[in-house]
């Protein structure tokens, strides 16, 4: 048997101790500021009216300061009496003093000869701002406000945060009472300077400068690609997307979900999954790589994109930019929906032409580029957003050097279930889309493992290698690549069209150029220089630079290339060995 200093104290024995240690008031609180605080509420239990953090809840102060306890017995009036409290005021100062907000004080109203209610706007814009973390940044003068829960912070919009700021107060400041106009304008007014300094973050420009460029924050904790664990939120990561589900990283296997990804894109599902985890991978220094979902209508491309954008990735985290916007350096506002997003994402984009291929290359990661919201200064920043669109028919590029400059970042994904609305087309009724939501954690969970194993096979030195790229999508790439080389389809209309001009395995430079440029206009594309498609031809394809002497004497300013030559008789002569014999006659 315990002996009695042993026992636990009683709930109502450790309020006791928290006020007098907190506040200093003794045993002197039951007979000074009980009965008042009480009455004022027409509550019994004083232990009803707080908060946990011991304030108490708000109620009108203007019409309290001008009630006095009626309903306490004559005892209790004695003991007031004998403890000098005889104006219900000095209970009123130390009710203030001990359990109202620091921003309310009591002042005297010369002109009402009364005591009154003030509010020092100072503090209570410091305490709005610890309940509700707020930054703003010179070139990001809207701000960020973090999300405890979710551990992550949201960008506000354009004058967000004095919008929400003035309903809280008009909000906060009427549950003590307190309406007059002039003292929520006054409000208002003040603290609008205020808070401009108060949030304002001299660190960085902008937040993108400080965010923790290898994790990213779930409801259940902080996911670190480094370690592949979680962690415990901290604001100070400075993570800028919200991502209000758990991840599990204890069972990452997603059944329903690998069986509908497998039967829409075969061997490049497990490709899909890592790009997956890439899209939360804030930064593009390791991997600047984009996917082009392609196939025909009907096959659920749309479908499979909708569930990564909005389920996984979450509506407030991509951007809808498809890449013949991005290609256009004439819409200085486009550019500015990628800022803080994690994926960009388009279904079914048009085949129009992209007309520029280096603004594209540098949008879809590693290049600094410039921004401007509507209203706000214009600004730098380096896009994370991993871009992912679908095609029914691959878009054109108008590039000279499309081949290099797209060639280390593309990957183009073949659909293989077929046309999905077909009555014969039984694909749907083997895949319940909600069995597949209802995955997310194991799925996602996956997703960020496989990308981990990535990233370790990068740090061993494997490039683009590191990527489980399979053959399918290497040749899909390849395949829209070379169709997107103006050089290489010039170098096809001839082999097709024109084969004289290289019977003898060379090029007459001016004869050539000519045949070039004719074949770019007729094909609406960009004509190089003389000097810049010789350049391409001795790059990219084998041709040298030589004379090329005649039997007459004449030399000759050459491309030369034998070797393709030899290839291209080599096909013509498959294909005579091949062909049907077709009698006459």
């Amino acid at each position: 048997m315990k002996n009695d200093e042993d026992k636990m104290p009683t709930v109502e024995e450790l309020q006791q101790d928290t006020f007098k240690v907190k506040y200093g008031i003794g045993q002197d609180f039951n007979s000074e500021l009980e009965v008042l605080i009480c009455d004022t509420y027409h509550v019994s239990d004083i232990t009803t009216l707080f908060k946990a953090n011991l304030q108490l809840k708000p109620f009108n102060t203007t019409y309290a300061l001008t009630t006095k306890p009626s309903s306490i017995s004559k005892e209790e009036k004695e003991k007031l009496s004998a403890a000098g409290i005889t104006d219900h005021i000095n209970c009123w100062k130390k009710l203030f003093n001990y359990f109202l907000p620091r921003w309310l004080f009591l002042y005297v109203n010369k002109s009402k000869k009364a005591l009154d209610i003030g509010v020092d706007w100072a503090e209570y814009m410091k305490e709005y701002f610890q309940a509700y973390p707020i930054e703003t940044f010179s070139q990001l003068e809207s701000g960020i406000e973090y999300k405890e829960p979710l551990g992550a912070w949201k960008r506000l919009n354009n004058k967000e945060m004095f919008n929400v700021f003035n309903k809280q107060l008009i909000k906060t400041l009427g549950r003590w009472g307190i309406r007059q106009s002039h003292t929520l304008n006054a409000g208002i007014t003040q603290t609008r300077n205020l808070a401009k300094a108060y949030t304002l973050n001299r660190r960085a420009n902008t937040p993108e400068e400080l965010v923790t460029p290898y994790l990213v924050a779930f409801r259940n904790g902080t996911y670190n690609f480094r370690t592949n664990e979680l962690q415990a939120h901290n604001k100070n990561d400075y993570l800028l997307n919200l991502h209000d589900y758990i991840v599990d990283l204890n069972h990452p296997h997603a059944p329903n979900t690998d069986k509908l990804l497998n039967e829409m894109v075969g061997d490049a599902a497990t490709f899909l999954k890592e790009f997956i985890g890439f899209c939360f991978y804030p930064n593009h220094s390791t991997f600047q790589d984009f996917v082009l979902l392609h196939g025909a209508s009907g096959e659920g491309k749309s479908t499979l994109l909708n569930f990564i954008k909005e389920y996984l990735i979450g509506p407030d985290n991509f951007s809808a930019l498809d890449p013949q916007t991005m290609g256009d350096r004439n819409n200085r506002f486009a550019t500015s929906d990628l800022y803080s997003k994690e994926l960009n994402v388009v279904p079914d984009i048009s085949d129009k032409l992209i007309q520029d291929v280096s603004a594209l290359k540098g949008l879809v990661g590693g290049d600094s580029i410039r921004a401007e919201f509507k209203g706000q200064s214009s600004f730098t920043f380096v896009s994370r957003a991993k871009n992912i669109w679908s095609a029914n028919h691959l878009p054109d590029l108008r590039s000279s050097d499309a081949n290099s400059a797209l060639a280390d970042r593309a990957n183009v994904i073949k659909f293989i279930n077929g046309d999905t609305r077909k009555s014969s087309n039984h694909f749907w009724q083997h895949h319940d889309m909600e069995k597949v939501k209802a995955e997310r954690p194991q799925f996602v969970g996956e997703c960020l493992e496989l990308f981990h194993k990535v990233l370790k096979r990068h740090q061993q030195g494997l490039g683009r290698d590191s990527w489980t790229r399979p053959t399918s999508i290497k040749q899909a790439t390849n395949e829209w690549l070379k169709h997107n080389d103006p050089v290489a389809e010039w170098l096809e209309n001839v082999k097709e069209n024109n084969p004289s001009l290289f019977q003898d395995g060379y090029f007459k430079k001016d004869d050539a150029y000519s045949d070039y440029r004719f074949w770019c206009n007729a094909e609406g594309r960009t004509i190089m220089s003389k000097k810049k498609l010789g350049d391409k031809l001795c790059s990219d394809y084998g041709f040298e630079n030589k004379k090329v002497y005649t039997s007459n004497g004449q030399h000759l300013h050459s491309w030369v290339n034998k070797e393709l030559k030899n290839e291209w008789n080599k096909i013509i002569n498959d294909w005579s060995k091949t062909r049907p014999t077709i009698n006459i006659g």
